[in-house]
C-alpha cells in the first residue's frame, strides 16, 4: 500500500474516531516519509500527549524525527522507547536507523539502555 492511500485511509478512520491514537501515529510516520513533516509532528505530538508512556508511539516519534533529519532527536527518543520497554532487537534490525548505525549512535543508545535497564547506572533523563 501507498503512503498516499495509507493517509488516506487513516484520515477517514480518524474522523469516525478521532481517540485513535494508534491510527494517528501509523499516519504520522507515512507523512514524514511524504515529507509532509509538520503535520506529521502535529500528528505524533497529539499521540503522545494522549499516553506519554507508550514505548511503541516514542520509538514511531523517533522514526519520525529520523526521518525528518534530526537525528539528536532521534537518539533521545530512542533510549526513551527502550527504557519504555521497546523490544531491542526491533531497534536493532530497523532499517530506518541504518544511519545511526553507521556512525555508532545506534549501539551506544543500545550499550547505555543495557546499563541502566540492568540496574547498573541510575537514570536521571533518557539522552543524557
Amino acid at each position: 500500500m501507498s503512503y498516499d492511500r495509507a493517509i488516506e485511509l487513516a484520515n477517514g478512520e480518524l474522523k469516525l474516531n478521532p481517540t485513535a491514537t494508534l491510527i494517528r501515529v501509523r499516519m504520522a510516520v507515512c507523512l514524514a516519509k511524504r515529507g509532509n513533516t509538520r503535520r506529521a509532528d502535529d500528528e505524533i505530538r497529539v499521540a503522545l500527549a494522549a499516553d506519554s508512556s507508550n514505548a511503541t508511539y516514542i520509538y514511531k516519534a523517533a522514526m519520525i524525527a529520523n526521518v525528518e533529519g534530526r537525528s539528536d532527536d532521534a537518539v533521545r527518543l530512542l533510549e526513551s522507547a527502550l527504557l519504555h520497554g521497546y523490544s531491542r532487537p526491533d531497534v536493532e534490525h530497523e532499517r530506518e536507523f541504518e544511519n545511526l548505525r553507521r556512525d555508532g549512535r545506534l549501539q551506544q543508545v543500545l550499550q547505555r539502555t543495557a546499563t541502566i535497564a540492568d540496574g547498573s547506572e541510575k537514570q536521571s533523563k533518557p539522552g543524557r
